[in-house]
C-alpha cells in the first residue's frame, strides 16, 4: 500500500487539503472525479467534499471511495466511506490513514463489476459413477483413522461388523455402484452428504443438532425441510411425507435408525446403515456416531489404496472467485475454504484468467500473500506476464476509456503527473 502517516502528520495532510484546496482525485469503478476538500469535522468524523461539476455519483452509501492527491510532488492517497450527499456537497467519513510512497504503480478499482477470475488446477481426479453431493462442493480427500486397520478391506469389514453388533439389532454397508439411491432416506442422504439419524434429524432445528453433536455432520428436520423445497415439494406436502417417514418407523418399533453417507471427495458411494429396535434400548450418541463416523471414511481410504477408483487426467476451472480489488499490477480475491486442490502457494507461480467484458485475458502471475478465517481463502497475486494488447485493454476496463497507458493524478499546481513515480 505504503507507508502510513501518524496521527498528527494524518490530520495535518488532511487539514492542509481544506485550507490550500488541494485538488484530490476520486477514483469510483471506472470514473474519476476531481474534487476539493470544503470542510472536515473531526468532531463527528465527517468530511464534506465539492466534486467538480456536481455529478451523480452511482455509489451506495457504504461503500469506499480511493483519493489521491499530491503535496510538493508526493503522491499520497487515502480511503474514505460514502455516506451520502448534503445539499451539493458529497459526505465522507474521515480517512482512517493516510498514505505515501506508494508501492503500487496503479490504483486498485475495488470490486469490479466487468471482471471475473478463474483458474484451473491440473492434476489427477475421480471422475466416477456415483451420485455426487448436490450441496456443498467439493469433499476432502478421505483420511484413514488411527482406531481402524484399513490394510485390508475385509479385516476392516469384519471389525466393524462385530463393532455395530454391540448397539444394532441390523447393520449393512450398501454401495452404488451397482446401483442408484432409491428410498426416501438414501435419496436425502446422497443429495446432501448428511447423515441421517432417526429421531432426533426429524424433530431437532439445526441449532439443537449443532450443539448436541458438533462436526459429525448430521441433518436436522429445517435441512430436511430444505431438501424437500429443493425437490420441488410443497412445506405442508414435506411436513406430511416427514410424518408418513416417521410414522412407519414407529409401526416397525424402531428406536434408532441411522443412514451414514460413505464419502468419497463429492460422491457418495454408499452408506451404512444401522437399526435398533425399541425392545434393544439403545441410543446412538455422540460416541457410536463418531466410530460410524470415522469408518466410513477409513472404508472409503481403504478402498481409494485397494484400487477401487480410478483416477483420471483432468482439469478444473474454477470460477467462483470473488475479487475484491484489482489493478495493472495485482489482484486479491477470496474462495470458498473447500478447494480440493490448493494452488496458492506463497510466492509460487500460477496461471489465470481474467474474463474482462467477455474477452478472457490470460496472466501469469505470483501469490505474494495469503490468509484464510472460517470460510474463505484471501489471496493477493501479482502479475508477472500480460501481454501489451491485453495490458492496454484490461487498463481500458479498469480506469475508463480516457486511459492513455500513464495512470495521472492533479497535483496542487493543477498539472497532470505520473502516479507510478
Amino acid at each position: 500500500m505504503g507507508t502510513p502517516l501518524r496521527r498528527i502528520e494524518k490530520e495535518f495532510i488532511i487539514k492542509s487539503l481544506e485550507d490550500e484546496k488541494i485538488p484530490v482525485e476520486l477514483l469510483l469503478q471506472r470514473r474519476r472525479y476531481r474534487a476539493e476538500i470544503h470542510k472536515v469535522d473531526f468532531k463527528t468524523g465527517k468530511m464534506y467534499l465539492f466534486v467538480e461539476g456536481n455529478p451523480v455519483l452511482d455509489i451506495p452509501v457504504g461503500d469506499e471511495v480511493s483519493a489521491y492527491f499530491r503535496i510538493h510532488g508526493t503522491l499520497m492517497t487515502f480511503d474514505m466511506v460514502y455516506l451520502g450527499r448534503e445539499d451539493d456537497l458529497v459526505v465522507t467519513s474521515i480517512p482512517e490513514g493516510v498514505y505515501r510512497d506508494l508501492q503500487r504503480e496503479f490504483e486498485r478499482v475495488r470490486h469490479p463489476e466487468n471482471v471475473r477470475l478463474l483458474f484451473t488446477v491440473r492434476g489427477e481426479r475421480y471422475v466416477l459413477n456415483f451420485p455426487s453431493v448436490k450441496r456443498g462442493g467439493a469433499g476432502t480427500p478421505p483420511v484413514v483413522s488411527s482406531s481402524f486397520d484399513a490394510a485390508t478391506i475385509s479385516t476392516l469389514l469384519n471389525d466393524f461388523r462385530k463393532k455395530a453388533a454391540e448397539f444394532s439389532t441390523e447393520s449393512k454397508i450398501v454401495m452404488f455402484k451397482e446401483r442408484t439411491p432409491e428410498s426416501e432416506e438414501e435419496r436425502i442422504i446422497t443429495d446432501t452428504g448428511k447423515v441421517l439419524l432417526y429421531p432426533q434429524s426429524y424433530i431437532y432445528t439445526s441449532a439443537n443438532i449443532d450443539r448436541l453433536y458438533p462436526q459429525l455432520n448430521l441433518l436436522s428436520i429445517d435441512a430436511i425441510l430444505l431438501y424437500f423445497r429443493d425437490q420441488g415439494v410443497s412445506r405442508s406436502d414435506a411436513v406430511r411425507r416427514i410424518r408418513e417417514l416417521v410414522a412407519r418407523k414407529r409401526e416397525q418399533k424402531i428406536g434408532q435408525e441411522l443412514f451414514a453417507p460413505i464419502l468419497f471427495y463429492e460422491y457418495v458411494i454408499g452408506y451404512v446403515y444401522l437399526v435398533s429396535t425399541v425392545e434393544k434400548r439403545v441410543r446412538y450418541d455422540k460416541r457410536v456416531l463418531e466410530y460410524v463416523h470415522e469408518f466410513c471414511a477409513s472404508l472409503a481410504y481403504s478402498l481409494k489404496i485397494h484400487g477401487y477408483f480410478k483416477p483420471q487426467k483432468a482439469e478444473i476451472t474454477y470460477d467462483r472467485a470473488e475479487i475484491i480489488d484489482i489493478s495493472l499490477s495485482g489482484v486479491l480475491f477470496t474462495f470458498p475454504r473447500q478447494v480440493e486442490d490448493d494452488p496458492f502457494l506463497l510466492f509460487s507461480e500460477i496461471e489465470v484468467v481474467l474474463e474482462v467484458e467477455g474477452r478472457k485475458v490470460p496472466v501469469k502471475a505470483r501469490v505474494v500473500r495469503r490468509f484464510q478465517d472460517a470460510d474463505k481463502l484471501y489471496v493477493a497475486l501479482a502479475f508477472l506476464d500480460l501481454r501489451d494488447d491485453d495490458r492496454f485493454f484490461l487498463a481500458r476496463s479498469l480506469y475508463g476509456e480516457d486511459f492513455s497507458g500513464e495512470v495521472k493524478v492533479i497535483s496542487s499546481e493543477g498539472s497532470a503527473e505520473d502516479s507510478s513515480s
